[in-house]
């Protein structure tokens, strides 16, 4: 095997190690924020929230961003609203 053959196979091992550690990272931070879903969610329920206003907050961020379609500076004004 040459020099350069064995770089080319140890480079592919350790990419292949690399994409392995990074879906485990990728899927243990997925987990994580439907944790922090489920129970900030919980918690609004528990405490008497409605339905309509969780919805409601879990769209804001989309809303807002709906204004870029206006141009920049709505955009920007109806984000900072």
């Amino acid at each position: 095997m040459e020099i350069s053959e064995h770089r080319k196979s140890a480079a592919a091992g350790w990419a292949g190690r690399q994409s392995v550690r990074n879906r485990t990272v990728s899927m243990s931070t997925r987990i994580a924020g439907v944790a922090v879903l489920v129970s900030a969610a919980g918690m609004y329920f528990w405490l008497g929230g409605t339905w309509w206003v969780a919805l409601a907050l879990l769209l804001a961020p989309d809303l807002a961003a709906l204004g870029l379609v206006f141009g920049a500076k709505q955009g920007v004004a109806a984000g900072t609203a």
